[in-house]
C-alpha cells in the first residue's frame, strides 16, 4: 500500500507544474519563519509571506518520493 502525501502549494505561472512548498511527509523545518522560498523545476522562484500560506492550494499525492 502506498502513502498518501498532503501538499500545500501552488501552480507555476511559467509551466503550469504543481509546486509543493510544504509536504505532510517532509520533516518539521527549524523557524521561526517569515516566509518560505520555492522554486519550480523550470527555475521560477516564488517567495511566500507566512501569512499567505493559508491562501494556497492543497492535495494529495500517492506514493510520491520527497
Amino acid at each position: 500500500m502506498q502513502d498518501q502525501v498532503t501538499c500545500v502549494g501552488y501552480t507555476c505561472p511559467v509551466c503550469k507544474r504543481r509546486v509543493a512548498v510544504l509536504r505532510s511527509s517532509a520533516p518539521p523545518k527549524r523557524g521561526p519563519f517569515q516566509y518560505f522560498e520555492s522554486e519550480c523545476e523550470c527555475g521560477f522562484a516564488l517567495r511566500i509571506p507566512l501569512d499567505q500560506i493559508q491562501q494556497l492550494d492543497t492535495w494529495k499525492e500517492t506514493g510520491r518520493p520527497l
